[in-house]
């Protein structure tokens, strides 16, 4: 089948002091492929950033997901990328001001420019990158010495997995995520996996994401698991949001208008 594209099935807009800025830089390969998939999925959506995950962009750009998190580091520290902690991954957004851009190995000093995130901290103290489940930072280390190897890492999760839960209201359990540095949807959760087997767009679960959110915060309950009731949500559509067609999902009225809501809420 002949592919035709056409700017009305979508395009991506973008200042052409920016995009010669982005071919001159002088950019690897990866940093060139990660810095477009980000262009495409904020400017594509007429965003200045968005809520995205390492896997996510991989996918589209068809890097590894480790170099992604590697790359994406690499771009911030040159100051190139704005980047905060987000809901299903990292909010990103392109660095217009390309003059602030620094090379690579270059020292990079700290100006009161530096974006801010949401909650008043610079973005690089917000988030730490992805790291392999290896990783001893994130506990698991192979000398018994330091009491944190792997054998007892996975006992001491087996007692807490067996600990009841207690219900909380959303507001409580984001504020209880955030407390603990987990992402309230992290991007390893099964409801991504049932999202790409089914055709479901990244965007129409963040779409869904905001109005569950938006429900439970007008709507107070309690839950014990509210990540199992946000799988729930998607996998049954609850908002009638989108419906499938010839093997993918497209938005229904109702999804087109809550979209709009939410991007002139913004």
């Amino acid at each position: 089948m002949k592919s035709t594209p056409q700017l009305e099935d979508g395009f991506t807009r973008i200042a052409n002091e920016l995009y010669e800025a982005i071919l001159g830089f002088g950019f690897t390969q990866r940093q060139l492929l990660v810095l477009l998939t980000v262009l495409r999925k904020t400017y594509g959506y007429g965003k200045k950033e968005d809520d995205m995950s390492a896997a996510q962009i991989g996918q589209m750009c068809n890097v590894g997901r480790n170099h992604v998190t590697e790359v994406i580091g690499q771009l911030v520290h040159m100051q190139v990328l704005n980047r905060a902690s987000g809901t299903f991954g990292l909010v990103l957004g392109i660095n217009k001001d390309h003059s602030k851009w620094v090379k690579e190995g270059s020292k990079v000093v700290p100006n009161r420019d530096t974006p801010m995130s949401q909650n008043g901290t610079s973005p690089d103290l917000v988030l730490v990158p992805n790291q392999d489940k290896t990783s001893p930072d994130l506990g698991q280390v192979d000398s018994p010495n330091l009491g944190h190897t792997k054998e007892n890492l996975l006992k001491e999760n087996q007692k807490k997995e067996r600990a009841p839960r207690q219900e909380l209201s959303l507001e409580k359990w984001l504020a209880s995520c955030k407390a603990a540095g987990e992402k309230p949807i992290p991007e390893n959760d099964a409801i991504f996996e049932y999202a790409r087997k089914q055709g479901l767009s990244i965007e129409f679960v963040r779409l869904a994401w905001l109005e569950f959110k938006r429900k439970y915060t007008e709507q107070p309950k309690k839950q014990k698991d509210w990540r199992a009731h946000f799988r729930n949500a998607v996998r049954e559509n609850w908002y009638g949001l989108w419906f499938f067609k010839d093997g993918g999902a497209m938005l229904t009225t109702r999804g087109i208008q809550v979209d709009t809501e939410h991007k002139e809420a913004a």
